[in-house]
């Protein structure tokens, strides 16, 4: 009887082991995986907080990330003659509001015309695209840029977060920065630009200087969403813009990142968005994909040039 016990038992137990084997394999690879991930994290001088684990793995796991964003909104889209006036696109606006001058007209700055020849095709077929209810043109000048505030539904600004200071032009046309920064400013003192005023030096590479907001005194916002697409945006001026123009929606960055060469798939998913009627909210959310490899070294960046080693953003784009 001892004897047949044997014989039946120890096969089982073979068969047992070897069901087994995948899972204790695969619980050994992740359990490694994570310890390297936190050797290479911490080289890097990034907290190895189980979310920045987690981003590292999901970014080694992915070749395709970077993919354009705005793959997919989810659900099928309306038809766009058929989108109601009462349909909501954000807490301030619905699509009769976006639409009362008789279409969605978009402004675009880019401050490198390397990309500007990708956005050309994209600005043409856009108005071919959407019978007419969305056009978007240039703004090659900081005079067009201020007049497309005061006249076009949208405005997009690809280019530079200036440290927190503004927006910044064509140096060469001696067009002025547009400023809209904090009172003052903690920046990089590698960063100091000829005119910048040292409050204090804060050590480490730091300093404190003199900021302010007095490009929006005179400004004239009449469109309905800005977006600022350059490096840090919302912490550097979400503040500031939503206490002076509290019912213009504002499109910004969380981390440091080549807006500009994202730009056109940006604007890709915002006119796709605006064409099936979604929310500014489902927008920005399709903006948000596949983003995982900026966010990981934007929170490098963070932590290694802004004093910024642990309040990490989940997401790159925010509205």
């Amino acid at each position: 009887m001892r004897r047949r016990f044997i014989f039946v038992f120890l096969p089982l137990l073979g068969l047992a082991a070897l069901a087994l084997r995948g899972p204790i394999e695969a619980l050994t690879d992740r359990v490694v995986g994570r310890l390297a991930a936190r050797k290479v994290l911490a080289s890097w001088g990034l907290t190895p907080s189980p979310d920045n684990v987690d981003l590292y793995l999901s970014v080694d796991r992915s070749p395709e990330d970077g993919r354009p964003p705005g793959a997919d909104f989810g659900g099928p889209p309306p038809p766009f003659a058929a989108i109601p006036n009462d349909r909501r696109f954000s807490d301030h606006w619905n699509y009769g509001q976006l639409i009362e001058q008789g279409q969605i007209t978009i402004g675009i700055y880019n401050a490198d015309p390397m990309v500007r020849a990708r956005l050309d095709r994209m600005i043409r077929d856009c108005s071919l695209q959407s019978s007419n209810r969305i056009s978007a043109r240039w703004l090659r000048s900081r005079e067009e840029l201020i007049h497309s505030f005061a006249h076009d539904t949208i405005v997009l600004y690809f280019g530079h977060a200036n440290v927190g200071k503004g927006i910044v032009f064509d140096e060469t046309n001696g067009e002025p920065p547009l400023r809209m920064g904090r009172e003052t400013l903690v920046v990089p003192r590698r960063t100091l630009a000829e005119g910048d005023v040292v409050l204090e030096d804060l050590g480490d590479g730091f300093v404190q200087i003199q900021g302010g907001s007095q490009g929006l005194q005179d400004l004239v916002v009449s469109c309905k969403v800005f977006g600022y697409l350059g490096c840090r945006t919302d912490s550097y001026f979400r503040e500031i813009w939503n206490a002076r123009f509290p019912t213009v929606d504002f499109i910004a960055t969380t981390y440091a990142c080549t807006t500009v060469a994202m730009a056109p798939e940006i604007l890709r998913t915002l006119v796709r968005g605006l064409q099936e009627g979604r929310t500014l909210g489902e927008i920005v959310h399709a903006m948000n994909q596949g983003q995982a490899s900026t966010i990981l070294f934007g929170r490098v960046k963070e932590a290694a040039q802004y004093r910024n080693p642990n309040d990490h953003a989940e997401v790159l784009f925010t509205y």
